[in-house]
């Protein structure tokens, strides 16, 4: 029997390395949906295929947290998943068997010499591998998306840029240099978390590198094992210049569309003399414009949108309302009573993004439409929505809420997608969650996908519920399951004041508002499914 750290050894060895020993425990990343990346497609004046039926390729799926729920989700579509590490596809393809999906398969390759001739896809999704691999591998990345894409398709990747990453490297180098490259990724790990947080502590924190080293000791303390090694602990992290990654695309017959977050592509989302400025600079050029966006703001990461070349003459980069006008709108906002005022509406977010109107009847549609969240609408749905409500809208009102509603498109406000998202309701006698999440909360994850294609943490209560939520179980059955796990000491319910167990009528009432708690939780965050 070899020694543990020959084993050890011999597991690195595999492809894919340290993963076969530490997993990378991936989620599903919103930003790289099909249905919001055809979205953007359509708001740019192309006409992408449908999401309910595309044939999607994802580059580097790990275990395949990004697919599995959208082939679940969209039945009619055809999934391929690739990944390197042997231990990621075996635990894929045994979550797809225990799905039963027949409509994605996970394979084992490496990417740099994938042959996929003769295969297109409408999709094609890299998330978190372009800049953490070698240089042939990224050239392949590219390669494939230039080759493989369908006519009408869209490509995604996200990478580390510079010149934002010029700090983080830093950092890196830092973590690499103390924590060496021998030895179990758990033990590299922890020294790598140490000396970053006893150099940050012995540093001057007025200094801008004592400053930078705090923000990351905070920013990472909170994050798991497998990101760090990923991030920082990887043979390969090569960060790059927005302006080489384009040119690195257009050689391989690629067009550049847009960022997934489209109101950092406009550089007045960061005043209106940044933009003033950026735009005289680049002289309005789309290259130079979103590269000096990336030196005025400083950007780490992208997250870029790619079509064919053949595509760029049909972009239009002047975006018209009415472009948005099929497509299923959400975002979540809440009416802002203290800016508001003296005929005066306002709409905020927690991310600083606001919406002011004067008039009462946008206010009812932007209300209506925020209101409806996780849910989608489109413009006419949310114009009739209002009109049932009593607050009809002639023709200068829809164009006053079209105008709105595109405005808080492109400042960030509302997400768009191709196609609608429609959840259950928190009443529901029998809830049925998405069965990908059902399996990953059985399998005793924390974080799932939900209707939305957002990954979604879970508390304990949520955890044990969700893999019953199957449509067929009443809430007295989850109450029955729920005193269980009490009564078996997996949970506990305490009185708020005294903190002593509760018992009798108490704990029975705090089990039955647990319960309703729970479902209304699920179902506000896109984790109940439509009945119907």
């Amino acid at each position: 029997m070899p020694a543990p750290d020959a084993a050890a050894n011999a597991t690195i060895a595999q492809p894919g390395g340290d993963y076969n020993t530490m997993p990378y425990v991936s989620s599903a990343f919103a930003q790289s949906a099909p249905a919001r990346l055809f979205g953007l497609a359509q708001l740019f004046g192309l006409t992408p295929p449908k999401a309910e039926t595309a044939s999607i390729l994802e580059l580097g799926c790990a275990m395949g947290s990004n697919i599995i729920p959208l082939a679940a989700r969209f039945p009619e579509a055809r999934i391929v998943g690739i990944d390197l590490t042997p231990r990621h596809v075996e635990e894929g393809r045994k979550r797809i068997e225990a799905l039963g999906l027949r409509n994605i398969e996970i394979r084992q390759g490496d990417i740099a010499s994938l042959d996929l001739a003769g295969q297109s896809f409408d999709c094609i999704i890299c998330h978190g591998v372009y800049s953490w691999v070698p240089a042939a591998a990224r050239e392949a990345i590219l390669r494939i998306a230039g080759q493989n894409l369908t006519p009408d398709g869209v490509a995604y990747v996200s990478y580390n840029v510079l010149p934002g990453w010029h700090q983080r490297k830093i950092v890196r180098d830092l973590m690499m240099f103390h924590a060496g490259d021998q030895g179990p990724p758990e033990q590299r790990i922890a020294k790598a978390r140490w000396v970053l947080d006893n150099v940050a502590k012995i540093t001057n924190a007025g200094t801008p590198y004592g400053a930078k080293l705090r923000e990351e000791v905070q920013q990472l303390a909170g994050v798991a094992d497998y990101y760090i090694l990923g991030e920082f602990l990887a043979e390969e992290n090569a960060p790059c210049y927005f302006r080489d990654f384009n040119a690195n695309a257009e050689s391989q017959g690629l067009a550049f569309l847009c960022e997934t977050e489209i109101e950092s592509c406009l550089p007045e989302t960061y005043g209106p003399e940044v933009g003033q400025l950026i735009r005289t600079m680049s002289a309005n050029q789309l290259v130079l414009l979103e590269q000096y966006i990336d030196f005025f703001m400083g950007r780490t990461f992208r997250q870029t949108l790619l079509v064919r070349a053949d595509q760029a003459a049909r972009i239009g980069r002047q975006i018209m309302p009415e472009r948005a006008r099929g497509l299923h709108l959400s975002g979540e906002a809440a009416y802002d009573a203290k800016a508001s005022g003296q005929g005066k509406h306002v709409f905020s977010n927690g991310r600083g993004q606001a919406m002011t109107t004067t008039s009462e009847t946008v206010r009812r549609a932007v209300a209506q439409l925020i209101g409806v969240f996780p849910e989608t609408r489109t413009m006419a749905e949310t114009i009739r929505d209002i009109a049932a409500a009593g607050t009809p809208a002639d023709a200068a009102a829809v164009a006053d809420i079209e105008a709105t509603l595109f405005n808080m498109v492109m400042g960030g406000m509302l997400k768009v997608s191709s196609v609608p998202v429609r959840v259950g309701s928190e009443q529901a006698a029998r809830p049925r969650a998405p069965a990908p999440a059902r399996l990953d909360a059985r399998m005793g994850m924390g974080i799932v996908t939900n209707l939305r294609h957002e990954a979604t943490p879970l508390d304990n209560v949520t955890v044990l519920l969700l893999p019953l939520l199957d449509g067929s179980t009443d809430r007295a059955r989850l109450r029955e399951e729920l005193a269980a796990a009490i009564a078996s000491g997996r949970l506990s319910m305490t009185h708020n004041k005294t903190k002593q167990p509760l018992t009798g009528a108490a704990l029975a009432a705090a089990i039955a508002e647990h319960v309703d708690t729970a479902i209304a939780r699920l179902a506000k965050a896109a984790l109940i499914e439509a009945e119907g």
